[in-house]
Formats: structure tokens, sequence, C-alpha cells
């Protein structure tokens, strides 16, 4: 499958997702630009027809900034780290499914459970279909997709 087709339908799903799950309307595509802060990262690995691994990757306070959004909580220091790393695994569980479903609607895929990282950059060490937002005050989260239909 075509690296263009997966980011595009990774985009459209991440925003879709992004916007009514979790009340955050990022402000465009940005640059994979490391900024040397702490990042949160969910991995879920999937199979199917074709199997591989999506990643979710954001600053920790912009993760922390989602998951309060998410969770009606009007200051994000109400959020804790584990409740943070829930609602990040359930953003990568969401846009998996949804870049999944819109690539072959005709297949059926199994997600796994999602595991969070905690990670001092933010680099992916794998060739993977990358999408990644500015969600403004100069965070940006990133979604990742790598596997077996994913044209190097």
């Amino acid at each position: 499958m075509r690296t263009e087709a997966i980011c595009q339908a990774m985009g459209t799903a991440a925003q879709n997702v992004l916007e009514t799950m979790f009340f955050t309307i990022p402000e465009g595509d940005a640059e994979m630009v490391g900024t040397g802060e702490p990042t949160l990262c969910a991995h879920l690995k999937f199979s199917g027809d074709w199997s591989g691994e999506f990643t979710v990757q954001a600053p920790v306070n912009a993760a922390r900034e989602i998951a309060a959004n998410f969770a009606g909580a009007l200051d994000p220091a109400e959020i804790s780290d584990d409740k943070t790393g829930e609602v990040l695994s359930e953003l990568a569980n969401m846009v998996c499914g949804s870049t999944l479903g819109m690539l072959d609607r005709d297949k059926l895929f199994d997600l796994g459970s999602p595991r969070v990282s905690l990670e001092s950059h933010s680099s992916l060490n794998m060739p993977a279909a990358l999408r990644a937002f500015d969600l403004g005050n100069g965070a940006t989260i990133v979604f990742s997709l790598a596997g077996e239909a994913v044209e190097a």
C-alpha cells in the first residue's frame, strides 16, 4: 500500500478523532522536530490481512492537556500520569481503528492492547508512514504506522 494513502487516511482519522472525542483542534501539519522534552508514547500492535504497529507520541504536557479535554477537567494538572497514559492509549485505539477501516473497509483487524512508554526524545526507530500535527504552543502530536503494507 502506498505510504501517501496511509498518511492521508491517518491524518483524516487523527483529525476527526482529536476534534470529536478529545476536543482538540490541530492548527495544521507539523514537522518532526525533537524538542528535548519527555515524550509520552502509546504503541499498539495490530494484525489481520496485514499487521504492524501504530504509535501516537506527544510531549507529556500536551498529552496531559489532551487527557484533560477528554475527561472534561478544567485544569490539566488534575490529570494523573496514569490517567494521561490511559487516555493516550485510547487515542491510539481510536485513530488506529479508524485508519485501518479507511484503508481496507472489507477486512477485519485485531487491535492489541496499547503499551505506554516515556521517551527522552521524540523519534521513531522504524520506517513508517508518519503524520504530525501542531497542537499550538510548540506542541506536536505524531501518529505513525509501520507494518507489512507500508512501502518504505
